[in-house]
Order: C-alpha cells, then structure tokens, then sequence
C-alpha cells in the first residue's frame, strides 16, 4: 500500500530529463553528485523533492490526511531518548526540544532531516500550533550543512514567540469571557482571562480563571484553590476536529509550570532539586483529577466552540455537571484584554498574520546571514500551517535565498 499525499507531483521524485534538470538546482557538475546514485547515502539523500511537496507531506500528516487522529498522535511519539533533554529519538523522527526564548515553554519539533554530499534537506512539523516548515539547501561550500544548521536555528527561534503571540490572540477571540447560568437561581459564573505569554512570570502565561462561582460558591477561595487564579491547560482526549463545531476540554492548573528545575525564577518556587523540582515545578502532570466532587474531576471545564473555535457556552465536568453556562461577556468587549495580532498587507483577517510577518522577517534575516558568510544563496525555505479540516493555508511560497 502506498500513501500519497494530497497534491504531490510523484512524477518529479527523480528528475532524469533535462526538462526536470533546467528546474533543479544543481551544486557543481550534475554528474559528479545530483545524478550520482550511492547506496550507502541513499536513505539520506535518495530523495529528490521540492519545498511544495515537502509542506504539501507535512500538511498532510497535520491535517490527519494520511492516518487518523490517534494513529498521528501515536507516531508523533519518542521511541527513547538521547542523553540530552534536548533531542529525543522517534520512528523516524528527530525530534528536537525547544524552549521558547520569550515563555519557556518547552515545544517538540518532528524532524526529519537528510545531509549529503552536496545536498540537504529537512521537513519539521510542531504539532502544537499545526505548523511547520520545510528547507531545502544545495552548495559544494564545505560550511553547507553548519550553515543550514544555523539557519534553522534563526527560523526555530523567530517562529516559535510569534506561533505563540498567536495561539494567544486566538484564545482571547474565541474562548476569554464570563460565562453565567441562564438559570439566575443557580447563581453560577466563570471569567476566564488570559496572560500575556512574554514576562518575568511566564511559568504563569496562558488561559486563567479569575473567577469562578458555583452555587454562591466562591470555588477560588476554598481550600482547593486557596485563593489562586488558576490556568487552563488543554485536555487532548475531547478536544474538536478542525473546522467543526464540537467541544474543546481543558483542565485547571492550580501550580507553576517551568521547563526545568533549574529554568530562571524556578527558585522563586521552592525548587532546589530534580525530586523538589518535579513537584514544585511540574505537579499538575502529577496530579490530574486528584480532587473530585461526585464522579467528576473538580477541574474539567469543557467549551463548546463553533467551526471557527468561537465559545458560546461553558460545562462543568464537576460539581453541578448539568449546569452550562452560556457567555455573557466576550473578549471583544472586556477593556483588560492584552493580546494584539500582527497585521499584515495582503493577510485577510488576524489567524495567520504572525506567522505570515515571521516568515518575512526570517526570510529577511536569512539572506543577510547568506550574504555576509557565502556567495552562493541556494537555499529554499517555506513555512505551512493548517487552515481548516480538509485543506490548508501555505503560509509563505517557495523562496530562494
């Protein structure tokens, strides 16, 4: 069985003719390396490929076009780990851990990457956002591969706060609000805010509840919560499928989160240790459900969104379950809300206007890296991220540096 991605040209996989030649990009003589075949480099570099059905591949796996859901998440899975917290090993994925230079938080990047010769190319995807990018590079430089190595670094570091300002603008837009009973006798309400995801307390960024009433019950201010302003983490298991109407689960975080033990502003937390450090820094990972009211998890809130991921009514898992509570006040109209999207001429509407100005700038950066360290700009970068279910949105086309 084969599985073939949508909108991938399987017939320039091997460029023989000279048609397909006068299209390629070609480091010294085509015989001495693009036409050579060496068995010994094949899996590294057997592939011939373009940028296009690189994204076009990586979107398809994002998109859930090739396998289901689960079967995806069970893939996008480490086999084992290296002996750096930074890498673990998957089948067949490098994956690369990054934390995010403005939250901290940690993101894993699938990768996977083929150097040889003269040729390298790599494919990553960051499951988190439903984005990636893709990077082809060709040189008979001998600093070709610490250069593209270079270059993804400046990609990984510009993409990753602005996938993140994102993700905030969006959770703002669609889910921040306060959410009331209909029924006024049942005297419940939920407000839920969002932090700016840059600061010194960045252990704290994300969605948060400010308040939280529960049948005249200031569930905040009970021992359970003892008077923190909690965040919001995702619940993977019941969350919706892209582009449809459903519900989206997420779990209240009573603690700190931060990458190590070690991280800046950890100590601030109590943490001296990998055994402190992993409760004080890392208890929610530990805890979930531990306090439950009835036959539910006192902290499971569950919104119903729309395609667009717009909430119009919020469910308790705990407490009185059968209460929805339904928006009152959204985000548009509440003055304290600190999340702006980054316009950009030509971009209709905000979800993908970050991306689309890091993916300029980056460009930007690249090619004053390539000129100041080399003559030759064979370099082909494009950046992609999911649209809606079915289809996608290639942020940034094919562009040489």
């Amino acid at each position: 069985m084969r599985l073939i991605p949508r909108n991938i040209n399987w017939e320039e996989i091997t460029p023989w003719t000279l048609a397909t030649q006068a299209r390629s990009v070609i480091a010294g003589l085509p015989d001495a390396s693009f036409y050579l075949e060496n068995p010994f480099t094949t899996p590294s570099g057997g592939l011939y490929s373009t940028t296009d059905d690189l994204a076009a591949f990586g979107v398809s796996i994002l998109n859930h076009t090739l396998l289901s859901p689960i079967a995806t998440r069970k893939w996008m899975k480490p086999h084992t780990h290296t002996a750096s917290l930074a890498g673990s090993i998957g089948a067949p994925w490098e994956i690369v851990r990054v934390v995010s230079p403005t939250t901290g938080r940690v993101t894993d990047i699938y990768t996977k990457l083929g150097d040889s010769g003269n040729y390298g190319g790599l494919v990553a995807l960051l499951p988190d956002f439903d984005a990636g990018f893709s990077l082809l590079a060709a040189s008979t430089s001998v600093q070709r591969s610490s250069l593209t190595n270079q270059i993804l670094d400046w990609i990984t570091l510009s993409m990753l706060p602005a996938l993140e300002s994102q993700a905030s603008f969006e959770a703002v837009q669609n889910l921040v609000g306060t959410y009331e009973s209909a029924d006024p006798r049942v005297n419940s309400s939920v407000t839920v805010a969002c932090n700016a995801p840059t600061g010194t307390t960045h252990y704290y960024h994300g969605l948060k509840l400010t308040r939280w009433i529960s049948n005249a019950t200031d569930v905040l201010a009970s021992p359970f919560l003892a008077g923190y302003e909690p965040r919001l983490l995702l619940s993977s298991p019941k969350s919706t499928p892209r582009g449809l109407a459903g519900e989206a689960a997420f779990q209240v975080s009573r603690f700190p989160q931060t990458y190590s033990y070690f991280a800046p502003g950890a100590a601030d937390l109590g943490s001296i240790g990998p055994f402190t450090g992993q409760y004080d820094t890392n208890l929610d990972f530990w805890s979930t459900d531990t306090v439950y009211y009835g036959a539910h998890g006192l902290g499971t809130f569950v919104f119903t969104v729309d395609g667009e991921g717009k909430a119009s009514v919020l469910a308790r898992d705990s407490l009185t379950s059968s209460v929805m509570l339904r928006i009152l006040v959204a985000a548009a109209e509440q003055a304290t809300v600190n999340a702006t999207p980054l316009n950009m001429t030509g971009q209709s509407g905000a979800k993908y206007s970050t991306v689309a100005r890091v993916a300029h700038g980056v460009h930007s950066t690249v090619g004053r890296l390539l000129h100041s360290k080399h003559h030759e700009r064979p370099y082909t970068i494009k950046m992609f991220t999911i649209l809606r279910a079915g289809g996608e949105k290639q942020v940034n086309g094919n562009q040489q540096q």
